[in-house]
């Protein structure tokens, strides 16, 4: 159980093959130099605040030569690393739906769908994913992400920081009784 940083800014922390934690909103998190917060998945997902509060934007996108975003495919390096590929495609965004999700509220999302999350304070979720992620299957669908046009995307970001101030926010951020209870069913998973 090794924490990781994803590149807009939260920790991650597989919990069981289907469920990860999230910690969100605490500035010693690294970050991306270029931030690209509105993005797809490969998989659908339910997500629950246990903590703080999430912003849940999300956008239909529409293509268009002189749109200000361009789109680019998340690619699969190592170590759950990823690039960042420009597909040559322009898009504007049109928000949609903004929702507040407070603590003890759950959203659902689903594949091939674009949005983004923003935490202002200290927020700790849980995602329940439902379908193969990237990095379970490496040769299948690809994520997507937009970015301002002409400005590239950060493709150094390394998903694996000092691990002692990865957990030391999380102890920080996660109720304990939360935290036992994701340990727990951790390593239930790994025993049957």
């Amino acid at each position: 159980m090794t924490p990781r940083v994803h590149g807009n800014g939260f920790i991650q922390l597989d919990l069981t093959e289907t469920t990860r934690l999230h910690v969100w909103g605490d500035p010693r998190i690294p970050r991306q130099r270029v931030m690209t917060p509105i993005h797809s998945h490969v998989f659908d997902f339910t997500s629950t605040v246990y903590k703080g509060r999430l912003i849940h934007i999300e956008y239909n996108v529409v293509s268009s030569e002189t749109g200000t975003f361009q789109m680019y495919q998340v690619n699969p390096t190592d170590n759950d690393n990823t690039i960042l590929v420009n597909t040559g495609y322009y898009y504007n965004i049109i928000p949609y739906h903004t929702k507040v999700i407070e603590k003890g509220q759950s959203y659902s999302f689903t594949a091939n769908r674009f949005h983004e999350n923003l935490a202002a304070e200290p927020t700790v979720t849980i995602m329940e994913k439902y379908g193969s992620t990237l990095a379970e299957n490496p040769n299948g669908p690809r994520p997507n992400v937009l970015a301002p046009r002409n400005i590239e995307p950060d493709n150094t970001f390394d998903r694996y920081h000092d691990e002692s101030l990865l957990w030391s926010i999380i102890n920080n951020n996660v109720p304990v009784d939360l935290f036992n209870k994701c340990i727990d069913d951790y390593y239930q998973t790994r025993t049957l």
